[in-house]
């Protein structure tokens, strides 16, 4: 089992990845435009759009079984049970450097969680020592009230895969023109 973060860079071969970027970074592929992409109540809601793959456990989508190869492999290293929920997320350059503020995907089930970078871009992808249980102000975690653990720069192809119950938050990016990932999230059946 991961104790907190694994990176892998390179995570699918390269032709199978070169298809993901091609399909979720054409023009065909649909976006869901969201008013609030990060789900959490603030004052400054960061719009966005995302594409869900598989939700609570089942697909959702005509790219699912294009998409389960990549999805299936990241439960293989996490070790998980089950695929709770799978979205391809995208948010656009603001202008500006910014953090959205810290969340967790799921409160009810121990689980882990996986970004996979697709494309070129920036913004990084922050993950929180503290976790669910600690005492901070859900679902406000402004991250400087929270200690970094792991700070992971976007690249094509890489995946970062942690405890789930760790708070993460990410960015959106400063000098490219959009930030795309596909954020899933896996079961762990408890010890």
């Amino acid at each position: 089992m991961i104790e907190k973060v694994l990176i892998v860079d390179d995570f699918l071969s390269s032709s199978y990845y070169k298809e993901v970027e091609a399909v979720m970074l054409s023009n065909e592929f649909s976006w869901y435009f969201q008013d609030n992409i990060t789900g959490i109540e603030t004052n400054n809601p960061r719009a966005g759009f995302n594409h869900h793959f598989i939700k609570n456990g089942a697909p959702s989508s005509e790219h699912t079984s294009f998409l389960l190869p990549l999805l299936l492999q990241i439960q293989d290293l996490s070790g998980a049970s089950t695929i709770l929920r799978a979205r391809g997320d995208m948010v656009l350059r603001t202008g500006e450097k910014a953090e959205y503020p810290a969340h967790i995907d799921i409160y009810e089930e121990p689980h882990m969680s996986a970004v996979f970078y697709i494309g070129d871009s920036d913004g990084d992808t922050i993950i929180y020592e503290e976790t669910q249980n600690d005492r901070v102000s859900p679902p406000r975690c402004p991250p400087d009230t929270l200690t970094e653990m792991e700070r992971t720069t976007f690249k094509p192809n890489r995946l970062v895969l942690f405890r789930g119950e760790h708070w993460h938050t990410g960015g959106p990016p400063l000098h490219s023109a959009r930030r795309v990932i596909i954020n899933s999230n896996y079961l762990m059946e408890e010890a």
